[in-house]
């Protein structure tokens, strides 16, 4: 899938997002990092009105699924996943 198909379903996606959290309490996060070829990487996320408890479970089965979607969407091996050393991530 790509081109004008992908383009078209982004629009899609994006819209249906946009009915769902707009006027809600949000939290932003972001961190930057540099690869083996010394690009830096920079990425970014929001929740909106956020009501999952905060475990080391929760935050490992999203993990899980986010790795999965990377996977399978995208066809990719995930050899490893960054994440701070605080808390939930450090139990994880």
């Amino acid at each position: 899938m790509g081109g004008w198909l992908l383009d078209e379903h982004v629009k899609q996606v994006e819209a249906r997002m946009w009915e769902h959290v707009k006027g809600g309490l949000v939290t932003g996060q972001c961190d930057g990092w540099k690869n083996v070829a010394k690009r830096t990487l920079v990425s970014s996320m929001m929740s909106v009105d956020f009501e999952e408890q905060k475990t080391t479970t929760n935050l490992l089965l999203h993990v899980l699924a986010d790795i999965q979607v990377m996977e399978e969407q995208f066809g990719v091996t995930v050899i490893t996943l960054c994440s701070d050393a605080a808390g939930d991530a450090h139990k994880m």
